[in-house]
């Protein structure tokens, strides 16, 4: 539960529950669950995106062995790194996430991969492009909704600063529209802000 949380962007729910799965895995002797459970609560903690957190994230990851689920907590990492503006480290993870991707062939976390990827070229906006819109088709290939609208709302805003509006709000309205619940969840929230945004 605490990586579900993760994945649907709550931090203080994720951390939570991390940390109770980390509770019973000590008291029972799980140590793959205990393990889990520091990497989740070092992905969403207060201070994940500063040098300290950042260091201790890898540190952990460093120190695992086999590990199924490998490319998403490299994919965190990459994204702490990010918000922290060390692009360095922020790609270092990224080659290493692709890299277990393509030697494990897991698949799961790619579309938000490139996702990432992107957000990391920002400054070349055609390369950028070129990775939304794989992040876009690899989420539509694995009917990871919730994947490719995270995707396609980071490419929205991309078209509109290129200044293709009507492209950025049609294409972002389609993929939203296909949501009938969850409207209270982070990305759909995000998605529906810009909607009106591109809409104004």
């Amino acid at each position: 539960m605490a990586a579900l949380h993760g994945f649907r962007r709550e931090s203080t729910n994720a951390i939570e529950r991390a940390q109770a799965a980390m509770a019973l895995s000590e008291e029972q002797g799980f140590l793959f669950h205990l393990e889990l459970g520091r990497f989740t609560q070092s992905a969403f903690a207060t201070e994940r995106a500063t040098a300290d957190g950042i260091d201790r994230f890898r540190h952990l990851l460093a120190q695992s062995g086999p590990l199924a689920g490998l490319s998403i907590y490299r994919g965190w990492l990459a994204e702490a790194c990010l918000e922290a503006r060390q692009f360095d480290k922020a790609g270092a993870a990224l080659s290493e996430a692709f890299a277990t991707v393509d030697g494990k062939g897991e698949r799961i976390w790619e579309a938000e991969l490139y996702r990432l990827r992107c957000e990391l070229k920002s400054a070349d906006s055609v390369a950028a492009e070129d990775d939304f819109r794989r992040a876009m088709e690899v989420a539509r290939s694995q009917d990871a909704r919730s994947l490719e609208l995270r995707a396609t709302t980071s490419l929205a805003r991309l078209l509109d600063k290129q200044g293709h509006r009507d492209e950025a709000r049609a294409m972002l309205a389609d993929i939203y529209n296909w949501f009938t619940e969850g409207f209270d969840t982070a990305d759909l929230k995000d998605a529906k802000a810009l909607l009106e945004e591109l809409s104004a």
